[in-house]
């Protein structure tokens, strides 16, 4: 399991266009359409994460829940996969350091303040652990 809490800089984010915000993400703003074809940008937060790995789409299970207050706008988000290695993969894509040295256009707008890998085992290895 992976948590991050996320910081945005939303005044930043918003001064751009509606095209520019779209680009950043790489999904149409107001239907959340994924952007297809030569319109999905590089380094869009879509394409950075969006992985496969020898053919196979490494997938996780996410969940976010967005917080604000007076100061602090951002994400808490929390994401599950039976290979710590998919996350591994995806934030190496985001920060630029897999090699194309592509550096994902959320990162401008958005940062990790927090981050922790956890262990969460599945329910059969939690009944022989209660046994």
């Amino acid at each position: 399991m992976l948590t991050q809490k996320w910081v945005h800089s939303l005044a930043a984010f918003n001064e751009l266009s509606l095209n520019e915000q779209e680009q950043v993400i790489g999904r149409t703003k107001p239907d959340s359409i994924e952007l297809i074809g030569d319109a999905m940008p590089a380094n869009s937060h879509v394409s950075r994460t969006d992985v496969k790995s020898d053919g196979v789409a490494l997938k996780i299970y996410r969940r976010s829940f967005p917080f604000g207050g007076a100061v602090e706008h951002g994400l808490y988000f929390l994401a599950f996969s039976c290979d710590p290695l998919c996350f591994d993969i995806m934030l190496q894509r985001m920060y630029g350091t897999s090699g194309d040295k592509i550096r994902d256009r959320l990162a401008e707008f958005s940062e990790a303040i927090t981050g922790s890998y956890w262990l969460a085992p599945c329910s059969e290895e939690l009944n022989i652990a209660l046994q």
